[in-house]
């Protein structure tokens, strides 16, 4: 591969979009984020190659971006979408990157959003009827090609225990990190306030942000009707909202292209990347307070951008929950109170969680924080369970050497063949023990346990997922059950506190 100026790809323009009144569609939201990220490249349209549409939760059909691309005018640019992530527009950026340098393509978009207000709104309204340019318009054609793994993001026992949300599933690495740092769940929640608190000040000064709302960390923290517990230790301004209406695309193209447009001013530079999942099922890690994926991922994307963590200038680390920012700084090697900006946007509880596209935004945002105060941004995508993992490195000044792509193979070897066995009820004893490595108590809209999912190793060092014993929930309030013996019951598998 040549390393001249030439092929390094750059992010060369960005759109963004977002709707608060009406009843619209994702496709709405996602053609006007595509059009201004056009707009803001003349001439891209005769570079274009592809166009890649974020999987959307929304329906869309089957081609989305075959849709996008007849709307706008397209030609002969291939249409492509994908399998459910939030880690899926850095792992996009990292695939188109590689194949920019490579000199197989010379530009593509990457776009997507969702219109969850707008689906609500449509729910509650009893209609069908829309605002929708895309309500008449249909394709007869070829689905578009999938990018991604299909691969479910939860296991047969953990679906049997409860853990299908990640509401349910993110707190029990909160338990874990609460536990090793020797805090209760009352002092976890008020550290991830303290966490989270300034995500709401990035999110109040960010034009496409969906609240603008600064919250202290006490506000956090504290239990309300309108900030409910959701699960220990979370409340409701902890957790990612996915009830916007908001949409973003972004450019690639070989810094030639820019040339040739005029358009490398406002150009930044793709450094370098890496990709890597952690064993893939939650209660199969061998470490669930930690994510190794995520400290390779970070230390090869450095590595081969020829960067110190000291010296990137900002940061947007996937936010859906607290645990996800936790797992990331412990994986990058700095602590919550560093003083430069962990976010961009202001994060998916405050900046809005539009699907799998909120990445996108981080992206878009981080292009124009570096035009405007110049240096190194870090981003990093999450997708299932803090299962995928995606970081990229960008830069106001072009790489020395290109380009550079992690090869993560034989390390993703590593740490699938590091799963820890789970067995289900039938392959235990009638009365077995374990030790619970992590927990989740989860409330209903009366403040009342709902459910107490935990990962437990048994005595043999074998695991079981399994929930508590119903007649336990009312002692369960308020508690991490970490490092707690318990006995488990087999019909039907249930645990409880010995």
């Amino acid at each position: 591969m040549s390393t001249t100026k030439n092929n390094i790809p750059v992010i060369l323009s960005t759109g963004q979009s977002i709707i608060r009144f009406g009843i619209f569609k994702p496709l709405d939201l996602i053609l006007e984020a595509t059009q201004r990220a056009i707009d803001s490249a003349h001439g891209i349209e005769d570079y274009l190659d592809e166009l890649i549409v974020v999987n959307v939760l929304g329906k869309v059909g089957s081609h989305p971006a075959s849709l996008i691309i007849n709307k706008i005018g397209l030609n002969n640019v291939k249409p492509y979408t994908t399998t459910i992530g939030g880690n899926t527009p850095q792992m996009l950026v990292n695939i188109l990157s590689n194949k920019i340098a490579n000199g197989e393509i010379k530009a593509a978009v990457i776009t997507g959003g969702e219109a969850m207000r707008s689906s609500k709104e449509r729910r509650a309204l009893e209609t069908q009827t829309s605002d929708s340019i895309f309500d008449s318009l249909v394709l007869d054609q070829e689905a578009d090609q999938i990018i991604g793994s299909d691969k479910m993001g939860v296991s047969e026992h953990e679906i049997a225990a409860g853990l299908i949300s990640p509401v349910h599933v993110y707190p029990l690495f909160e338990s874990a990190i609460a536990h090793e740092n020797n805090r209760t769940m009352e002092e976890q929640r008020m550290f991830i306030s303290k966490l989270f608190s300034p995500f709401t000040q990035i999110a109040a000064e960010n034009e496409f942000s969906w609240f603008k709302d600064i919250i202290s960390p006490d506000e956090l923290y504290e239990i309300s009707p309108t900030n409910r517990l959701i699960a220990e230790p979370y409340t409701k301004r902890h957790c990612a909202f996915l009830g916007s209406d908001q949409g973003a695309a972004i450019i690639l193209a070989s810094y030639e292209v820019a040339e040739k447009l005029g358009l490398s001013s406002q150009s930044i530079f793709v450094h370098s990347g890496a990709d890597l999942n952690d064993t893939w099922f939650t209660s199969t890690r061998p470490q669930l307070g930690h994510s190794p994926a995520i400290k390779e991922c970070v230390q090869k994307t450095l590595e081969l951008g020829d960067i110190n963590v000291d010296n990137i200038n900002f940061f947007d680390l996937y936010s859906c929950f607290p645990s996800a920012v936790e797992l990331a700084l412990d994986g990058i090697g700095i602590d919550s109170e560093d003083r430069r900006p962990l976010s961009v946007t202001g994060g998916l509880p405050y900046f809005g969680g539009p699907g799998n596209n909120y990445t996108t935004h981080s992206i878009a945002s981080m292009h124009s924080t570096l035009l405007a105060k110049s240096g190194f941004g870090l981003v990093s995508g999450l997708g299932w369970y803090a299962t995928k993992h995606s970081y990229g490195l960008y830069g106001s000044e072009p790489p020395k050497n290109g380009f550079r792509l992690a090869d993560t193979s034989k390390k993703q070897l590593e740490f699938d063949n590091k799963a820890v066995q789970v067995r289900s009820a039938q392959e235990i004893e009638n009365i077995t023990y374990g030790t619970v490595l992590a927990s989740s108590v989860s409330y209903n809209p009366l403040g009342e346990v709902s459910m107490a999912p935990a990962i437990i190793e048994l005595e043999d060092k074998t695991r079981i997922v399994a929930n508590a014993n119903s007649s336990m929930f009312k002692d369960l309030s308020g508690k991490n059950l970490v490092s707690q013996k318990v006995v488990i019951n087999k019909e039907p598998l249930t645990y409880e506190i010995i």
